[in-house]
C-alpha cells in the first residue's frame, strides 16, 4: 500500500514536471514572470501532493516563476544539489534526499527536471519540492505494532522521508547496513536483523518499482519479543540458537473479542512474528514432538537441503533415514537414553 502511495505521488509530481517543461517550450523564458503565466502554472500545481509547489530557475539558479505566488519569491538555487546535478550533468530527471527550505524553513525532498533546447542544451530547471511530512503522515498511519516506515535513495543511500524527521536526522543514510549493496545490486527484497543507534531491528526492504528509491520497515527486538514467554530451542545442522518466545494469550486482547478469539488471534500474531523470525536468522531448524512421533521441519530447513516445500514429510522417519547407517546404533541408543 505505501509502495502504491508513493508511486502515485511521484507520478503526479512527474506529471506536472512535463507538463511546466511544456508551458515554457510554449512562451519562452521571457514570458515567465506574467501573471496570467502564474495563474497557469498554479493550475498546473494544483494535482500535487499537499504542500507541493513548482519552482523555475534559469541558468543562473534564480526563481523566475513559482506556482506559490506572484512575483516569485527572490530565491538563487544554484548551490542546491540538484540544480548541479541537472545542469552540470546535462541530465534529465533527479530525485534527492530531504532537505530544509530555505524560505518555509519546512523539510522536503527535491524532485526535478531540466528544461532543455531543441538541441539538448538546458535551458532552466523546475522543481517540485515535496513536504517530507506528507509521506511521513502515510508512514505514520501504516505504522502498526510498532513497525516504522522509511524512504531512502537507491543511488547512496540517504534519507528522503521518515517519521519522526529532525534537523539532525537529514544526514541519515544506510549505506553502511548489510542490506543495502544486496539492494543495489538487483536483489528483490530482504529481511534480517540489523544494528541501529537504539539498538537491534528486524527490518525488511525493498527498492519502489520504476524509482530509485528503497521502502524499508523496521521493528525493534524488544516488540518482536515482546509477548512470549515460552522458551524455544532452534536445533538445526551446524547451527544451536536458543531464543526465547513468550507467548501470552488473554491478557492484553479486547474484551469484546470472545475466548476462543482471543486465543486465535494471539496464537495467530505470535506465528507471524516467529516465522519473521525464522526468516530473518535464514536458520534451518526442526522439532520433534516424541509423543505423536512427528517432526516439523521449517522451510528455511529444507531449502538449506535442496528440498520444496511439500518433499519432506512430518513423520519421524524422515529424521532416522537421514542418519548415517554407522552412526544409527549409537545416535538411537542415546535417544532412548535421553527419553528413559
Amino acid at each position: 500500500m505505501l509502495e502504491e502511495h508513493v508511486l502515485r505521488s511521484l507520478s503526479a509530481i512527474d506529471g506536472a514536471l512535463l507538463q511546466t517543461a511544456d508551458l515554457v517550450h510554449e512562451i519562452g523564458l521571457k514570458e515567465l514572470h506574467l501573471e496570467t503565466t502564474w495563474k497557469r502554472l498554479k493550475s498546473i500545481a494544483k494535482p500535487l501532493p499537499r504542500s507541493g509547489a513548482i519552482f523555475i530557475y534559469d541558468l543562473n539558479g534564480d526563481t523566475v516563476a513559482a506556482s506559490t505566488s506572484h512575483p516569485a519569491p527572490v530565491f538563487n538555487a544554484s548551490d542546491r544539489e540538484y540544480f548541479q546535478h541537472l545542469v552540470a550533468l546535462n541530465a534529465d530527471h533527479y530525485i534527492g534526499k530531504a532537505i530544509k527550505g530555505r524560505t518555509v524553513h519546512q523539510f522536503f525532498f527535491p524532485v526535478a527536471r531540466s528544461i532543455k533546447a531543441a538541441d539538448g542544451q538546458v535551458l532552466a530547471v523546475v522543481q517540485v519540492g515535496v513536504e517530507v511530512d506528507y509521506l511521513a503522515d502515510l508512514f505514520t498511519k501504516a505504522e502498526l505494532r510498532g513497525k516504522a516506515f522509511r524512504l531512502y535513495l537507491l543511488s547512496d543511500g540517504a534519507l528522503v522521508a521518515r517519521h519522526p524527521m529532525t534537523e539532525q536526522l537529514l544526514d541519515e543514510s544506510i549505506a553502511s547496513l548489510p542490506f543495502f549493496s544486496a539492494l543495489s545490486a538487483g536483489t528483490s527484497h530482504w529481511t534480517g536483523w540489523v544494528k541501529e543507534k537504539k539498538g537491534r531491528q528486524l527490518a525488511t526492504a525493498r527498492p519502489v518499482s520504476g524509482l530509485p528509491l528503497l521502502l524499508t520497515a523496521s521493528m525493534p527486538y524488544e516488540e518482536v519479543f515482546g509477548h512470549a514467554y515460552h522458551q524455544l530451542m532452534w536445533r538445526g545442522v551446524g547451527l544451536l540458537a536458543a531464543v526465547g518466545i513468550l507467548i501470552t494469550l488473554g491478557a492484553m486482547l479486547l474484551k469484546s473479542v470472545s475466548r476462543e478469539e482471543q486465543s486465535q488471534n494471539a496464537l495467530r500474531e505470535v506465528n507471524e512474528r516467529y516465522e519473521l523470525v525464522l526468516e530473518g536468522a535464514q536458520s534451518g531448524i526442526w522439532d520433534w514432538d516424541v509423543p505423536r512421533r512427528k517432526i516439523v521441519f521449517s522451510r528455511v530447513w529444507k531449502t538449506m537441503r535442496g528440498f520444496g516445500e511439500q518433499e519432506v514429510s512430518d513423520n519421524e522417519e524422515e529424521l532416522s533415514r537421514r542418519i548415517h547407517p554407522e552412526d544409527a546404533p549409537r545416535v538411537t541408543a542415546a535417544v532412548q537414553a535421553h527419553i528413559e
